[in-house]
């Protein structure tokens, strides 16, 4: 039984992952890229406009939530999928800590951005602190789940959504 159900998952969870593009190893937006993506936002024919600046990093901020969300969609698949077929305590376990810890992390990265924000007292640099924190601190989240969801990097050995 425990067999077949480690077949299976060495199966179906690479099927899981993120794939467009994105080989072993790597996350979903890498660190460099995130770096140019919010240095886009930044330029210096943009930093006349402000507003220009904030309306960038939003829609950055969007996009890179948009991903996250995709990668928790993922994980919570990954764990239906185990509690199926390994229904039990520790599957569900696994589900709700899940939930747990992403709930915690969005309230942690909020207030964390938010005191990016508060640093600034003066103009619109406040908003711009805001955004751009939102924007790594997605992205770094969604590399991390994708790590889970591909067993790569330092989860290449055990896995946090294999059965077993």
């Amino acid at each position: 039984m425990y067999k077949a159900l480690i077949v299976t998952s060495l199966i179906v969870f690479p099927l899981l992952g993120y794939s467009d593009g994105v080989d072993e190893g790597e996350g979903i937006v890498g660190k460099e890229k995130v770096d140019k993506i919010v240095d886009s936002c930044l330029r210096y024919d943009r930093i006349d406009d402000p507003g220009d600046v904030v309306a960038c990093l939003q829609k950055e901020y969007s996009l890179s939530d948009a991903i996250l969300n995709k990668q928790y969609h993922k994980m919570v698949s990954g764990l239906n999928f185990l509690l199926r077929t390994e229904p039990g305590e520790r599957s569900e376990r696994r589900m709700k800590t899940l939930r747990q810890s992403q709930r915690q992390w969005v309230s942690f990265r909020d207030k964390e951005c938010e005191f990016l924000r508060a640093a600034e007292y003066h103009g619109p640099s406040g908003e711009i602190n805001f955004y751009v924190c939102l924007v790594d601190q997605t992205y770094e989240r969604a590399n991390k789940l994708s790590e889970y969801i591909n067993c790569y990097g330092r989860f290449r050995l055990v896995c946090p959504l294999a059965a077993g």
